[in-house]
């Protein structure tokens, strides 16, 4: 499942520790956990928080804006 973000990964030539990945979906977390990248899952696409959480994204934000302020703040 992960195999797009392998290559997008080797074409850009980063490390899966040095990427994190963002996403609207449950199959973007799928993808990620199975790239071994981070996921940062943004609410308003496919799929509702519920479902979201019920896979374990490493941080799920509410909009794109706020994707600035979480990394500044980690």
């Amino acid at each position: 499942m992960g195999e797009g973000l392998h290559r997008a990964l080797g074409a850009l030539r980063v490390r899966e520790r040095e990427t994190l990945f963002v996403g609207d979906s449950v199959t973007d977390i799928l993808a990620s956990k199975d790239a071994g990248v981070g996921i940062v899952i943004i609410l308003g696409g496919e799929s509702q928080r519920e479902e979201v959480e019920a896979h374990g994204p490493d941080f799920i934000l509410g909009g794109l804006s706020e994707i600035s302020l979480k990394i500044l703040k980690d």
